[in-house]
């Protein structure tokens, strides 16, 4: 196995020229540097250099070496680049489950709230009956659902976002008009619940009204870190 120290020498030697620049550049002692590059020459059984020459010059298999090394080092770079982006939320995706009418209701200002706090995150919304998004939570179809909590599955994780209220509608001449009473006044509350397979992590206590969104603009923080692989 190609170990880093090694590598990362035999690019600063090459990039400098000469063994004692290089050291000073690691930090490190111009015997040890030269001990390290002879390391890696005796493993391959080639020279990396060509010591005849100052500055010192690349033989044909130290141009490849040189080639691969930097080929690492930009893959490494990369690497930790990208996971960055995720744990910081600048790239990634989060996938909804919702009825038309949450969408309409609940869904349309938190998300453009959160599209332009982190544009990398690439949102989706699936659409469905209430049974059918149970599945897609289910399946991991979705990251999460917004479902009614009267009658969640027992695998299932859920936290309360709101209580709606529902409400009868008819014109003042009709009957039930006046009896309010007996339309239970303003209406009975029915909880709105965030809902997902398995949470990582408890979210901060949701807003009590529907139309604040804050809950759920909490949500969308969390589930977007669990985008990103954070949870």
């Amino acid at each position: 196995m190609i170990d880093e120290h090694e590598w990362r020498s035999v690019l600063q030697v090459a990039k400098d020229g000469t063994f004692s620049a290089a050291a000073k550049h690691l930090y490190i002692s111009q015997p040890s540097l030269s001990q390290c590059i002879k390391k890696v020459e005796t493993e391959l059984g080639v020279r990396l250099f060509d010591r005849s020459q100052t500055p010192l010059a690349l033989t044909p298999a130290g141009t490849i070496y040189v080639r691969q090394a930097k080929e690492i080092l930009r893959i490494q770079q990369s690497l930790v680049q990208e996971v960055a982006d995720l744990s910081e939320l600048r790239t990634g995706s989060l996938t909804i489950g919702s009825s038309r009418t949450r969408t309409a209701c609940f869904l349309i200002d938190p998300l453009v709230a959160f599209h332009r706090q982190y544009p990398g995150i690439q949102l989706a919304i699936k659409e469905a009956p209430v049974r059918t998004l149970e599945d897609y939570v289910a399946s991991g179809t979705v990251d999460f659902a917004l479902l009614y909590g009267s009658s969640l599955r027992p695998d299932f994780t859920s936290v309360a976002l709101c209580r709606e209220h529902t409400m009868l509608a008819v014109p003042k001449a009709h009957p039930p008009s006046a009896r309010e009473s007996s339309c239970g006044g303003q209406g009975s509350g029915l909880p709105a619940h965030l809902v997902c397979r398995h949470v990582g992590r408890a979210l901060h206590p949701p807003a009590a009204d529907a139309s604040d969104g804050g809950g759920l603009r909490e949500a969308l923080r969390v589930f977007g870190r669990k985008a990103a692989g954070d949870l």
